[in-house]
């Protein structure tokens, strides 16, 4: 239910780190890198599944935990 909540934001934040990227001339390990995760996807979403099931946290208690400055992940980035 949760998991879409941030998705426009995390997909927009990783369109700027591959641009980020391709600046620094560090585009195409990036987005191997990138394409290397999306391949990996399925067996982490059903390993997320089986960590779900036992779930003891409420979802409301990780979400106030949460960064929700969309500005952080990118400023970050740039500050390594």
């Amino acid at each position: 239910m949760y998991v879409w909540l941030l998705t426009p934001l995390h997909i927009l934040t990783n369109l700027l780190q591959v641009a980020l990227a391709i600046f620094r001339r560090q585009g195409r390990v990036t987005l191997k890198a990138k394409m290397d995760a999306f391949r990996g996807l399925p067996k982490v979403w059903q390993k997320r599944r089986q960590i779900q099931g036992s779930r003891v946290v409420p979802v409301q208690d990780l979400l106030l935990l949460m960064d929700w400055n969309p500005v952080s992940p990118i400023s970050k980035l740039i500050h390594r």
